[in-house]
């Protein structure tokens, strides 16, 4: 089932911009091109970025990621009807404005009207939402958005606006008059006492790095220089401000949680990633221990003793999508000891998923196959592969050697299971009606499988948590329905 959002953050396309550095990320100031679906000013915007396939817009206390994507399935006129309502639209949560976007970029048709804003929470989002089925046209854009919101913030604190780029994009709009406006690029913005005594700072750093010079992915990538642009973002702490009182709740993700540090946050069409925060003095420069702290779906910092200003770094590593032409769903993230990601879930799209000389590089059969990828610490997948027909990858857990196993559900009686396994036979019932049977997959670092195994017993079975221990000993969890075989 596909998730959607209650509201689009809705960007007008600009009549003219300037020359653009596309290794460089801009943050846009909003000068009323961003709009609510009645094409009025959404003026608790403040600024605009677009990064490694996410965009993102800041204003009022909150940050919003939002990733759009095309669309190409179509309806049959009864199920439209039947689904939609008088309508015509797909059923909302939050009344009864459409879940259609509309091409941001490049649309060569007319822009449609936005849904509107609807305050939610991650429960209503992946909860009341769960169970529609959304039709959609080859002329609409899904859209699926995550918001950070910064607990307690001050929603009037001051923006100043800092490096301009030379980047601009022009608008002429009902509501901006003959002369239209004009949209600049910044490289620098504060949010001034955001808390109290705390600013937040966003910011872009570019530099150029070298690719991986890991030796175990030498044949994957040479060891040339290439542009790197990140998005930052600090909060700076002055005397008489207490970082206890930053607190970044997650709404909209599918799973936030912490790898080794880092902050993940997963989302049907793409993932999160941030880096361990650095923390500092601003005066001496001298670092100051720092962790994240997760409560729930709340982010906060534990930081050790410092005196004078005290500068929190974290870092957005990256953001990618994941997908092709169907429906892909992400369920599952993991990193190994070499920082490289790994990411596992269901898909229906038979292109944009594996790699060529994967273990399943074809599609299989006509129903959903799970898939499985491995992406470096950069974001550049490495590998991917399908995994069986009728078949979803729920967790990923990576062992001490980097290789990584697979847990989750599937009807497939071929393809799951190798010789000598612990349960090479599917468990639940015959070809054509068989129930859902656990299973548990080992792949190596190059996307081998070494083995994988069915288990369940003769009715619904489904693997659904992985975990290995520093000996290598492997548990998983799940769901059982059989009185026997588990």
């Amino acid at each position: 089932m596909k998730l959607k959002v209650g509201y689009i953050l809705f960007l007008l396309l600009p009549a003219s911009i300037s020359a653009k550095d596309n290794n460089h990320i801009q943050i846009l100031e909003n000068k009323g091109q961003i709009t609510d679906q009645h094409g009025a000013m959404r003026k608790d915007i403040d600024v605009k970025l677009e990064a490694n396939g996410v965009t993102m817009f800041v204003g009022d206390g909150e940050i919003h990621y939002q990733w759009s994507r095309p669309s190409f399935a179509e309806a049959t006129a009864g199920e439209e009807s039947r689904e939609s309502g008088a309508s015509g639209h797909p059923p909302s949560p939050f009344g009864d404005t459409p879940f259609k976007g509309g091409i941001l970029s490049g649309a060569s048709e007319p822009t449609p009207t936005p849904p509107k804003r609807g305050g939610y929470n991650g429960s209503s989002l992946l909860g009341e939402i769960e169970g529609q089925n959304s039709r959609r046209t080859k002329s609409e854009v899904e859209i699926y958005r995550m918001d950070v919101k910064l607990v307690g913030a001050n929603k009037n604190a001051e923006v100043i606006f800092e490096e301009p780029t030379g980047y601009y994009e022009n608008y002429y709009l009902a509501h901006t008059g003959e002369n239209g406006a004009s949209a600049r690029g910044f490289q620098r913005v504060i949010y001034k006492d955001i808390y109290p005594n705390i600013d937040l700072l966003l910011y872009t750093e570019s530099k150029s790095k070298p690719k991986s010079q890991n030796p175990k992915e030498n044949n994957l990538q040479s060891n040339i220089e290439y542009q790197t642009s990140n998005i930052k973002y600090d909060f700076i702490v002055h005397p008489g401000g207490n970082p206890a009182d930053i607190q970044l709740r997650y709404e909209g993700a599918t799973e936030v949680k912490l790898v080794d540090g880092v902050l993940v946050a997963t989302t049907p069409f793409g993932t999160i990633t941030e880096d361990v925060p650095y923390s500092y003095c601003k005066e001496t420069k001298q670092q100051v221990n720092s962790t994240y702290k997760l409560s729930g779906n709340t982010l906060s910092f534990e930081v050790g003793n410092y005196t004078g200003t005290l500068v929190i770094d974290p870092v957005l590593k990256w953001a990618t999508y994941y997908g092709g032409s169907g429906e892909d769903n992400l369920q599952a993230v993991a990193t190994d000891r070499c920082g490289n990601v790994y990411i596992g879930g269901s898909s229906s799209s038979t292109a944009n998923i594996a790699t060529s000389g994967a273990h399943q590089a074809n599609y299989s059969g006509s129903s959903g196959n799970g898939f499985i990828a491995k992406l470096n610490m950069h974001g550049i997948r490495q590998w991917a592969s399908y995994y069986a027909e009728n078949t979803i990858i729920n967790d990923l857990a990576c062992d001490g050697d980097n290789n990584v196993y697979a847990t989750g559900m599937t009807r497939d009686t071929n393809n799951v299971a190798t010789t000598g396994a612990h349960q090479a036979q599917h468990g639940g019932g015959p070809v054509g009606h068989a129930k859902n049977d656990a299973f548990l997959v080992k792949f190596n670092t190059n996307g081998q499988r070494l083995w994988g195994t069915y288990y369940g017993g003769n009715n619904a079975d489904g693997g659904a948590a992985l975990a290995i221990d520093a000996k290598g000993y492997i548990y998983m969890g799940g769901q059982a329905n059989s009185p026997s075989g588990i």
